[in-house]
């Protein structure tokens, strides 16, 4: 546990009394010196691990230790047009873990609470995703009297050019989120306006409510977002539509409350810019690195403080949540959701922030979920050339049923070299991971050329154009970065070999800081 030693104890010792164990000895006459005695006494038992449940050997106390060493996490999937509650997840085991962190859970939610704010001053100071904005710190004078100035999340340059309102909460900005109250001069305006989004928990209303010091919960945000999805309207979330008896006769009926929150126009607003956070921001990596290519996906990242964890000796940075609330297609939402991470390590080597240790669990789920509801991906000519694939191995294979295969593995350009009825070989090999829109080659009784390849000069070229160019010269490419490099998969020795090359800023193939939250 990242916690001071006396903090440690004190977690420990309030798990204790709060057991079965506990308190089955003390109803059964047991002093608290026994109790203490029977929980630091070893003895056989079942405990939680990630691939289940493990018969060993420890003390009550122990186990404790290794209970509260397992991550908690959080995640509630809905739809957002009905309420429907999709999937609900309050922790890793009931049997073990009996606290519901979706639901009782409450912790500061951070910047998941700014698309809010955003929403209040399109929808009350009038503002759009193109209104300027400079960058530069910002400062409110408290009801107290007091100067407020917020910092930002890693080191960020604030030289006062001018930005859209849009960019601010794609890149999570705190200026810009503090700009938006300033203007709004009324914290208990936009308390009251986010209470009306469906976030019922209590709001404190100061200015620094923009930056989610307030506690909620992971059932509520889902709820709460679902409201930009679903054309302004929000619904509450419902698990039970209906309940028969056992002969199938309906005994009780349910449909969920919903209320008008902020005009369509508003909410398709939001649904734009949050769809920025994804193709330009934060969360950024979702499609380039974890595989939701071709999908329409809006979103917001949050990293938040847990109030009372920093130690000056002992955790002088304190404790985080980390999370990422996500919506797909973009452009008609049929699922919501929201993952939470409580309390991750910053000593992984990932630096920790929703768009970093969240995004990856995130997009896997959402990919299943778009599977199971029948939704492909949609790929334009560009983003073809960056969505990837494994390459299949065919050798053996007729050209028919090769064809199968790779169309089954995404690939649907290939071509083939000889004149014999099975394939030989095939470039690239099976197992190789390129993009989908690659052309594979199958070689149906010819051998390989040893001869290299000429690279061409591609400087300048969009992503689809420099993947025909390639193409042509019988090379692979994998973009990557807005300025980086192509890495070239081709025949002979230029296989895994790489071309610097610059890509104008008109293709997005880019990679965002991973200092964001």
């Amino acid at each position: 546990l990242d916690a001071s030693p006396a903090e440690r104890e004190r977690i420990v010792r309030r798990a204790v009394r709060s057991s079965d164990r506990w308190r089955e000895m003390k109803a059964a006459g047991a002093s608290e010196r026994e109790i203490e005695a029977a929980f630091d006494r070893a003895q056989p038992m079942k405990v939680f691990t990630y691939r289940g449940e493990r018969d060993t050997v420890m003390s009550p106390r122990d186990s404790i230790l290794h209970h509260k060493r397992i991550m908690r996490a959080a995640f509630v999937a809905m739809d957002p047009r009905t309420g429907f509650v999709k999937a609900y997840v309050g922790g890793p085991n009931f049997r073990y873990f009996k606290y519901d962190m979706a639901r009782q859970g409450k912790r500061q939610i951070g910047s998941t609470i700014k698309p809010f704010v955003y929403t209040f001053a399109i929808d009350h100071l009038g503002m759009t995703p193109c209104t300027p904005v400079p960058n530069l710190p910002v400062t409110i004078e408290t009801a107290n009297g007091t100067a407020w100035s917020p910092k930002e999340a890693g080191k960020v340059e604030q030289l006062g050019e001018l930005h859209p309102l849009s960019w601010g909460l794609a890149r999570s900005r705190n200026n810009y989120s503090a700009w938006i109250m300033k203007q709004a001069k009324q914290p208990a305006a936009v308390a009251d306006f986010i209470h009306n989004m469906g976030i019922r928990s209590y709001i404190d209303p100061v200015p620094a409510l923009c930056l989610g010091t307030s506690e909620s919960n992971v059932y509520e945000l889902a709820s709460a977002f679902s409201t930009f999805a679903n054309e302004g309207v929000h619904n509450d979330p419902i698990f039970v539509t209906r309940i028969e008896d056992r002969q199938g006769n309906q005994i009780a009926s349910f449909i969920p409350q919903s209320q008008d929150a902020v005009s369509e126009t508003t909410a398709y607003t939001m649904l734009t810019m949050l769809q920025g956070v994804v193709t330009a921001g934060t969360a950024g990596r979702l499609k380039w690195q974890y595989g939701l290519d071709g999908v329409e996906v809006g979103g917001k990242t949050g990293t938040a403080d847990k109030r009372g964890t920093k130690d000056p000796a002992t955790n002088p940075q304190g404790d985080i949540v980390v999370s990422f609330l996500s919506f797909a297609p973009a452009d008609d939402p049929q699922v919501i959701m929201l993952l939470t991470l409580d309390t991750p390590r910053r000593d992984t080597g990932t630096y920790p922030s929703g768009g970093n240790m969240v995004a990856p669990t995130a997009s896997a789920v959402m990919g299943d979920i778009l599977s199971y509801l029948g939704i492909p991906p949609q790929y334009t000519e560009d983003t073809q050339t960056t969505a990837e694939g494994v390459v299949p191995y065919v050798v053996d294979m007729s050209e028919e049923e090769a064809a199968s295969k790779l169309a089954e593995y995404g690939f649907t350009s290939y071509r083939t070299v000889g004149d014999g009825s099975t394939v030989t070989d095939q470039t690239p090999a099976g197992g190789a991971i390129v993009p989908t829109g690659a052309e594979i080659i199958l070689y149906m009784g010819a051998e390989k050329s040893d001869a290299l390849c000429k690279v061409p000069n591609v400087i300048g070229l969009s992503a689809a154009d420099a993947n025909r160019k390639l193409t042509d010269a019988g090379l692979i490419m994998k973009a990557a970065g807005a300025s980086g490099s192509i890495k070239i998969a081709g025949e002979g020795s230029l296989v895994g070999q790489g071309i610097g090359f610059e890509i104008f800023d008109t293709v997005q193939m880019g990679q965002t800081s991973n200092r964001a939250d």
